[in-house]
């Protein structure tokens, strides 16, 4: 399995907010981009490019694999009102939290006989005020570091 696949499913299986507009039951987990045809909100999880292999040498060498992937928030208010703006945006605040939330408690990942371990390494809004209707975004970067021993060859 793919680390993006599990992060998504774990995100899906681990949501606990309620309410109307984030419940797990009204919110579309995937790997997939952003699609206009389905409900909103979505959570997208995807594999970004950036892989970094680090290798220290010397009496106690440590190598590791950092691999970059990108969770995004989105969420279309329901009409262009100042009200449906302020409650999308209190919605996406309370979802990025629970992302948050949820993959900082993951702890070690252990996929493909692979221990993997998730930091967070930052988030930033990029909200799309200008298009009609307006749809409000949030980028979570998450890294995740594969630790090998010197003689470790895979």
């Amino acid at each position: 399995m793919d680390i993006a696949i599990y992060l998504m499913l774990a995100l899906k299986n681990q949501w606990s907010l309620s309410g109307s507009a984030i419940s797990p039951q009204n919110t579309v987990f995937t790997t997939k981009w952003y699609s206009d045809t389905v409900v909103s909100p979505q959570i997208t999880v995807s594999a970004l490019d950036d892989t970094h292999t680090v290798v220290e040498t010397g009496q106690f060498p440590v190598n590791y694999i950092a691999y970059d992937y990108g969770v995004d928030i989105w969420f279309r208010p329901p009409n262009e009102s100042g009200t449906s703006y302020g409650s999308a945006k209190d919605a996406m605040y309370q979802a990025r939290k629970e992302v948050i939330r949820i993959i900082r408690g993951l702890g070690i990942i252990t996929v493909n006989a692979s221990p993997e371990f998730p930091v967070i390494r930052g988030w930033h809004n990029l909200n799309e005020t200008k298009l009609r209707p307006v749809l409000f975004r949030t980028n979570i970067a998450v890294r995740t570091y594969r630790y090998k021993d010197a003689f470790d060859t895979t």
